[in-house]
């Protein structure tokens, strides 16, 4: 291929990936999405309504014709329960649960020691690999994979004399591309379910998804994006960042800073603490296999019931992280007494005001679509 052809090449795939992310950079932010198509479900139910559309209902085979949303019993419906639709949605209360736990286990530090664990004692030949991993199990924190692995992966790359934007790129790519993915359950898993159960209660209202449901698919997910990422960083990222001149590449101030506070070896302190967590998850895994336990558990499945311990698996996850983070904290010395881990608590829930106003406006827009048949 000659040069000329490449560059061609090259120019027409520039132009296409700057066309993508000008289009992407016109979409309204997501709470206005959901603010049109709340005025939009009622716009068109008053037209539906008035040319007298009916369907079918998929279940019972009866018509269902459109509720008119735009006359006063619409909007006294509309105006009373605002409030309750919000309170109600499932995937409120589900995600503030986690949260709760998974904020003591991020303010104690053990979910940071845990990327620099995985990532410290990274071979140069799998080091992209690694990184890439790293990246997506980080999503069980909220912020952890950008604030810790992704200046980490730029030193680690640098001490290997590999160009650091290289291992930025591939941290990047594990942290945005798995955050739906991962090995354990965690906050984006509880989230899905209430969003998945709230739109199969359009059709069937006693519908139920647990956040387990979807587990074989993000473990799978988990390996799958570990390769992608990983083999992409070191065919196509590094290569184009003339590896073997990785000298000439400087880390920032920042970058090093930020690498450096939270440090690539663990103490002896923080790798005592990991094997009391490790202890400890031991214990609670025996314990809900006993609890478990078909005919004599407490929480086994009764009469072809649903299982209890699939059905209540967001308090159960939100327990463990938040004892595991507490007793990482206890360890360490982070935290003395336990009034110091409700900070991590209250931190967890400063961070998701913009989730809840996106998921008020959501409620809103699933409802009046219910409402509106």
């Amino acid at each position: 291929m000659s040069d000329k052809t490449q560059t061609s090449e090259q120019s027409i795939t520039s132009r296409l990936l700057l066309r993508v992310e000008r289009a992407g950079n016109r979409l309204p932010h997501p709470t206005l999405l959901f603010m049109w198509l709340a005025l939009g479900v009622i716009a068109l139910s008053w037209l539906l309504s008035s040319i007298g559309i009916e369907v079918l209902h998929p279940l019972t085979q009866q018509p269902q014709a459109v509720n008119n949303l735009a006359n006063g019993a619409g909007l006294r419906r509309i105006l009373s329960e605002a409030v309750s639709n919000f309170t109600r949605f499932a995937p409120v209360g589900v995600v503030l649960v986690t949260m709760l736990g998974i904020g003591i286990a991020e303010h104690a530090g053990l979910l940071a020691c845990l990327l620099r664990k995985v990532v410290a004692k990274a071979r140069p030949a799998s080091l992209a690999y690694v990184v890439a991993f790293a990246g997506v199990i980080s999503s069980l924190g909220a912020d952890v994979g950008y604030v810790v692995l992704i200046p980490l992966a730029a030193l680690l790359y640098h001490a290997n004399n590999r160009p650091p934007l290289a291992g930025i790129a591939v941290a990047f790519a594990g942290v945005s591309a798995g955050f739906s993915a991962n090995l354990l359950l965690g906050p984006v898993d509880v989230m899905l379910a209430g969003i998945s159960t709230e739109a199969a209660r359009l059709v069937q209202p006693d519908a139920m998804v647990a956040a387990s449901d979807n587990y074989y698919f993000i473990i799978v997910s988990t390996f799958l994006i570990t390769l992608l990422a990983g083999a992409i960083g070191n065919r196509i990222v590094e290569p184009r960042l003339q590896a073997g001149d990785a000298g000439k590449y400087e880390l920032a101030p920042t970058v090093s800073n930020e690498a450096d506070n939270h440090g690539i070896a663990d103490t002896q302190n923080d790798n005592q603490s990991l094997a009391l967590v490790g202890w400890f998850s031991l214990f609670y895994g025996l314990l809900l296999v006993a609890l478990a336990w078909p005919g004599v558990g407490a929480l086994s499945a009764q009469g072809g019931a649903r299982n209890p311990l699939l059905s209540n698996v967001v308090p159960l996850l939100a327990l463990y992280f938040g004892l595991a983070g507490y007793l990482f904290g206890r360890s360490n010395g982070v935290y003395r007494n336990a009034s110091q881990a409700l900070v991590g608590m209250e931190n967890a829930m400063s961070t998701m005001a913009y989730y809840l106003v996106l998921m008020f406006f959501a409620a809103q827009f699933v409802n009046y679509f219910a409402w509106s048949n």
